[in-house]
């Protein structure tokens, strides 16, 4: 209820004692890195996020947050990785695929923006084309092999500077 009202101060103290209780529940600090991306306090967001995907490897939430905290950090390449990685879980909705496929998009024009390069900016016309969807399922499908390679050696930095190539 407090998330629902906005009260994201009183949430994360809310979630710090329900975790002194039971520091295992992955949704404990699923739900407390997204208050904390609510306030501003990406490093935190990020710190549970990643304790999350510790106790859940398979938790989209918690991926969806850390990538949205890598990406308020300006870390746009692990970001990406994040999103990318967060593709591959099975099951996924449309509507959260259609999600990561926008921050995917927004973070690789980052990476173009703030560090332009002939392999980055050579992506974004293949990603924002609507003529070609056909190159789009290609780029998403090795996307996704790339990332549950990484997925299993934890690896975001290498993942990353493989979507750059």
């Amino acid at each position: 209820q407090l998330m629902t009202d906005k009260k994201f101060n009183e949430a994360i103290q809310k979630y710090s004692e329900a975790l002194l209780m039971d520091p295992t529940c992955c949704a404990l600090y699923s739900n407390r890195s997204q208050a904390y991306l609510n306030v501003g306090n990406y490093p935190e967001a990020l710190n549970d996020a990643n304790r999350a995907l510790q106790l859940d490897h398979n938790n989209y939430k918690a991926y969806f947050r850390k990538g949205t905290a890598l990406f308020k950090l300006q870390q746009y390449p692990d970001a990406q990785a994040c999103f990318f990685t967060a593709l591959s879980i099975p099951n996924l909705d449309e509507k959260s695929k259609s999600t990561l496929q926008s921050m995917i998009l927004k973070c690789t024009e980052e990476i173009s923006r703030t560090k332009p390069s002939s392999d980055t900016t050579s992506v974004l016309p293949i990603l924002s084309s609507p003529t070609d969807n056909t190159k789009v399922v290609q780029f998403m499908e090795q996307a996704h092999q790339l990332a549950a390679e990484s997925q299993k050696k934890n690896n975001f930095k290498q993942a990353a500077a493989i979507y750059e190539q």
